[in-house]
């Protein structure tokens, strides 16, 4: 995508539009079904297809005709769920998420500069965020749309029992929160390879500073898949800035820096993640128990899938779960669809990554 249209080096309209459409996900929940990004993908939809209609549909046919199939999959499941008023918007909320890939790959195809307008998005969503983050962090103190209340502590068990400080913005969860900070990363680190190449001193302490506070976040959260995501993105990181040794000196004084920091002013957070090891592995019983129940329903749907919008319909009204969200994309695809569409969406996710080496 990033490279199907690099005749021109200059920003140009499309550039802006791809960069706000990023930076639209700083709403997070807010708005409930009528959410800013959805509201945009709406109306740049007609536009698109006036604009751009066959260009757009050639370069996507391999995911135009998954989409087709996934949609009207998920349209006949409707009948077979267990609980229909969670299930009827599904697809609705499907083919919203279908027109908002190709939204973006429009602006993509289109923009000068379309790789630089995803990080400059990426980067403007992290920057506006960053305040309310830190406000939670340091003062405990939440947005209105927030799940979690303030004043929580969390116990490990063993005698660990510390105050719980997070940061979940405009998410309403700290594990969206979570999850967005993920996507982020490899853009944040990417941004200071760019500017170290430039030399420009003010831009690098920037994107430092930007790491730092995406490390803290991370860690205080204290998520051991966004701390994982964080680990790999750093090792891949170091790899491509070994190419200039100094500047990968550089890199690495600064990590030890921040380590030490970190230890002096919150050993109760290593604390936390030591002792969690230690009771619990990396192993998580709810979370496990959610997976075995998850593929049971799904033999027992003789894998087509439970339906549309009804992983946690199942979980609840079935297998009577207290804690019923699949946290997981792939295991909440394969049993709400089956095994057919999780092929498909497999395969096009190994087409994609192809074409991108």
């Amino acid at each position: 995508i990033a490279t199907q249209k690099m005749v021109s080096q200059q920003n140009n309209k499309f550039d802006f539009f791809l960069s706000f459409y990023i930076f639209l996900l700083v709403f997070g929940g807010i708005g409930g079904a009528l959410q800013p990004i959805r509201i945009f993908i709406i109306i740049c939809t007609p536009l698109m297809l006036i604009y751009n209609k066959e260009n757009l549909l050639s370069f996507c046919r391999n995911e135009t005709i998954i989409f087709v199939i996934w949609f009207i999959y998920a349209v006949a499941s409707l009948p077979f769920v267990v609980d229909i008023t969670e299930s009827i918007q599904e697809p609705l909320y499907l083919l919203l998420y279908f027109l908002g890939f190709y939204v973006f790959v429009f602006f993509a195809i289109n923009a000068g500069n379309p790789k630089k307008s995803i990080v400059r998005g990426w980067i403007a969503f992290f920057v506006v965020t960053l305040p309310i983050a830190f406000v939670e962090l340091f003062f405990d103190k939440h947005l209105a749309i927030s799940a979690q209340d303030e004043g929580n502590v969390m116990n490990y068990g063993d005698g660990v029992i510390i105050d719980r400080f997070f940061a979940s913005v405009t998410f309403g969860n700290l594990n969206g929160y979570n999850t967005v900070l993920v996507y982020i990363l490899p853009f944040v680190f990417g941004f200071l390879l760019y500017v170290s190449n430039s030399k420009q001193k003010k831009l690098i302490l920037f994107s430092i500073f930007l790491i730092l506070s995406l490390v803290y976040i991370i860690i205080i959260n204290s998520s051991r898949a966004a701390t994982g995501a964080l680990i790999i993105t750093t090792i891949i990181f170091m790899f491509n800035f070994a190419k200039n040794v100094k500047s990968l000196l550089w890199f690495l004084a600064l990590l030890g820096v921040a380590i030490y920091v970190f230890l002096s002013f919150f050993p109760e957070i290593f604390i936390v993640i030591i002792s969690r090891a230690q009771l619990q592995g990396f192993g998580d019983a709810s979370r496990s128990e959610i997976i075995l129940k998850g593929l049971d329903a799904l033999v027992n749907s003789r894998f087509f899938g439970v339906g549309t919008g009804n992983f946690q319909s199942v979980m609840s009204n079935v297998y009577g779960l207290r804690l019923t969200a699949a946290h997981n994309l792939f295991l909440e695809i394969l049993v709400q669809y089956g095994i057919i569409i999780f092929s498909l969406f497999i395969f096009e996710l190994c087409h994609f990554l192809r074409k991108q080496r």
